[in-house]
């Protein structure tokens, strides 16, 4: 299986965030630059949204009782 690589702005597609938030998002993930383009693997991303996302749902859930 290939590892696809997302442009930022393929980021703000498929996320639906703004460009300054994907520059944020990325430069907290593994990434590469060519040229001008910032790169990130799409598993390295789904990496990062997930580990993340269950540490904030672990937070609220421990707020709510």
């Amino acid at each position: 299986m290939k590892n696809r690589f997302m442009t930022v702005q393929d980021m703000t597609q498929e996320l639906g965030i703004s460009r300054t938030t994907a520059y944020q998002l990325i430069k907290k993930i593994k990434h590469t630059k060519i040229g001008r383009r910032l790169l990130v693997t799409e598993e390295d991303l789904l990496d990062y949204l997930h580990n993340h996302t269950e540490v904030r749902n672990s937070l609220n859930q421990n707020n709510n009782i």
